[in-house]
């Protein structure tokens, strides 16, 4: 029975390790394409406020302009999956914690 309980201990720890280095690997990659996309985000809105003055005095075509619209909405909708990847790895922490044993 010794041998058996240390053997379940055992592969129930290599399995928490590699779910623990899991979610860590998507909660890196989730926070660094969150700051990505809220970077590209804050220039594309500057591009189009710039280009909508110029749509205003005649200088910048419309279809111009709805192409920065554009990609404002593309970037909004990446930041958000990437926040949701990053609370979803939170998650996945707080169920790891849950489930592993307090020695």
């Amino acid at each position: 029975l010794g041998e058996s309980s240390l053997k379940n201990y055992e592969e129930t720890r290599r399995v928490l390790q590699t779910e623990f280095y899991k979610a860590s690997e998507q909660y890196d990659n989730a926070r660094q394409r969150a700051g990505l996309y809220n970077n590209q985000l804050s220039l594309a809105t500057k591009s189009y406020e710039i280009m909508l003055k110029s749509f205003s005095s005649s200088s910048a075509g419309l279809t111009e302009l709805l192409r920065f619209r554009q990609q404002i909405l593309d970037y909004e909708l990446k930041k958000i999956e990437a926040l949701s990847d990053f609370n979803t790895a939170v998650a996945w922490f707080e169920r790891l914690m849950a489930l592993s044993p307090v020695n």
